[in-house]
């Protein structure tokens, strides 16, 4: 696959996950955690998983952060700048911070829907598997990254932790 293809793939996926979670996700640490757990070739994984999706690297160790930060944020942009996804700050009832708030625009569905015709049905089983946990607010993002980053060592788990308050 190409370098253009492989953007293509992460962007109308990233908007597949959001179309899965109904249509929105509050939280970027949230999203992150989802694409985190549909990453290939992650280095807590021996080799590459059919039923994985993205294509973002990863630094040794995650002591960088989850991905490298410049490829996800600039895709993020990309459907932003595009109107696939709109971004707002938000403070939810019961919280003490606000956080984004994304959310999938009708161009974005449309992405979606190119998104699901381009993957295979153990990719889209192992998409809809997590973004069911991603719709449940009531399980934390941390809980989330523990879950989906079980054989990381707790050190870089905390890490990860410690970097997502700062954004």
């Amino acid at each position: 696959m190409s370098e253009i293809e492989n953007a293509y793939l992460n962007r109308s996926s990233i908007c597949l996950i959001l179309r899965n979670v109904d249509g929105e996700v509050y939280q970027w640490k949230r999203l992150k955690i989802g694409i985190y757990a549909l990453t290939k070739n992650m280095p807590d994984t021996k080799k590459e998983n059919e039923s994985m999706i993205f294509n973002y690297k990863f630094k040794d160790l995650c002591y960088e952060g989850m991905t490298d930060r410049r490829e996800l944020v600039r895709d993020m942009d990309i459907l932003e700048h595009n109107n696939y996804i709109d971004r707002i700050r938000v403070k939810k009832e019961g919280s003490m911070t606000d956080h984004d708030l994304i959310k999938l625009l009708p161009e974005g569905e449309e992405l979606a829907d190119e998104a699901e015709l381009l993957l295979t049905g153990t990719q889209i089983n192992k998409l809809n598997e997590i973004t069911q946990t991603l719709k449940d607010e009531n399980i934390l993002a941390e809980d989330l990254l523990f879950k989906y980053g079980k054989n990381w060592s707790k050190e870089n788990v905390k890490y990860l932790i410690k970097s997502f308050k700062n954004q």
